[in-house]
């Protein structure tokens, strides 16, 4: 299966918005870790920002990736949450 690419320049909209854009391009879904990779991939903006530069530098993460993956799982989580 290959990444999913969004229609658009995605820089404009929250990361929240781009992991939707992402996961509704992709019809049989995508697991965290390869919603990571499409974001590393195709959304590079997305990835390495100064906030999870500052938390691996802070010894939180163990690197970007990781940084990327715990903040894709958080919001998978508060999107399973009962309303």
């Amino acid at each position: 299966m290959g990444l999913v690419r969004p229609p658009g320049p995605s820089i404009h909209v929250s990361f929240f918005e781009l992991m939707r854009q992402v996961l509704r391009a992709c019809r049989e879904g995508l697991a965290p870790q390869q919603l990571r990779d499409n974001i590393k991939m195709d959304h590079p903006d997305y990835y390495g920002t100064e906030s999870c530069r500052r938390s691996v530098e802070q010894g939180h993460y163990k690197g970007l990736d990781h940084a990327l993956l715990v903040q894709i799982q958080g919001r998978q989580t508060r999107w399973a949450r009962p309303s």
